[in-house]
């Protein structure tokens, strides 16, 4: 009877491993690739190219959606605030709203919905062709190569499009204002800056996107780089590290990169020293996957 009891046990724990166990890898990366920052080597360029992609990339969206947020906002404020004859204070609860929560949790969402699935579909399309394994076999690591560039950006961009975004939602409410409430523009920015207590609602509506920041990259990238089973794996990491996102990049590598997955132009390649040639290109491929394979199978034939 104990054994049975303690076998139930037992089984109830075997379901709580694999959740334990990617809990710990995803802190296990969180905290290599926040050490890695203060490490060298620093790759620049994949950073500013990262920056651009999620900063420049998602400014359209968070501005559409501050905007809309602080209109939506003005008009339904006002509704209650005229009941007490202080609709003149709608661009205090506007602007307090924006900075405090909505915008930066706004924000975190459309970029988290744009890039963190967009890191999770190219770290596994990298994971499922073995770019990566070919990386650590030539020295290099993938969390200093891939996940630190993208938590540097993410970390820099969001908090500059969390404060664009809260910018343009009190435009947005002032528009609301000056249309359908009569407030004039004098009065409405008066009272928006007035509201903010700088040292604090400022520095807290900035640290917000920060946290939002790691949690976004970091789950993007651990969703990458445990990608397994081809596109379709790719397809379920995507969906897992944030949202859908087209694969179009799998159906558009460059030809040099179908001409390396072939086993005997690999090797080739290998051999002459043309594998990496290519910036952006997928050749690593071969020296992993490809070559190395062909030439070990084929080495009796050699002799």
């Amino acid at each position: 009877m104990l054994a049975l009891r303690f076998g139930d046990r037992s089984h109830l724990l075997d379901l709580l491993k694999a959740p334990t166990a990617s809990v710990q890898d995803f802190f296990v990366l969180t905290g290599r690739a926040i050490r890695n920052i203060f490490r060298t080597p620093h790759y620049a360029d994949d950073i500013f190219l990262q920056m651009d992609i999620i900063g420049v990339g998602s400014l359209g969206v968070a501005s559409i959606t501050g905007f809309f947020a602080g209109a939506v906002m003005a008009l339904q404020m006002s509704k209650a605030l005229s009941s007490y004859g202080q609709v003149n204070k709608t661009g205090t609860l506007v602007s307090l709203t924006l900075v405090r929560e909505l915008g930066p949790v706004l924000t975190a969402i459309m970029v988290a919905g744009r890039n963190a699935s967009g890191m999770a579909s190219e770290l596994g399309s990298m994971k499922v062709t073995e770019q990566i394994d070919a990386m650590r076999a030539l020295g290099t690591d993938p969390d200093q190569k891939l996940v630190t560039p993208r938590l540097i950006a993410t970390c820099a961009m969001l908090p500059v499009l969390t404060v664009i975004s809260d910018f343009v939602g009190m435009c947005g409410g002032w528009v609301i204002a000056g249309i359908f409430l009569g407030l004039s523009a004098k009065l409405y920015w008066t009272s928006v800056w007035q509201a903010l207590s700088w040292p604090n609602d400022v520095f807290f509506g900035l640290l917000k996107p920060l946290v939002f920041a790691v949690v976004i990259s970091m789950v993007g990238c651990y969703y990458g780089l445990r990608t397994t089973g081809g596109t379709q794996g790719v397809g379920r990491g995507d969906h897992a590290g944030g949202g859908n996102l087209h694969h179009s990049h799998l159906h558009n590598r460059h030809p040099a990169d179908q001409d390396l997955r072939k086993p005997e132009l690999a090797a080739c390649a290998v051999r002459t020293g043309q594998c990496g040639s290519r910036k952006g290109a997928a050749p690593l491929v071969a020296l992993m996957a490809t070559g190395c394979r062909w030439r070990s199978e084929n080495r009796p034939h050699e002799r």
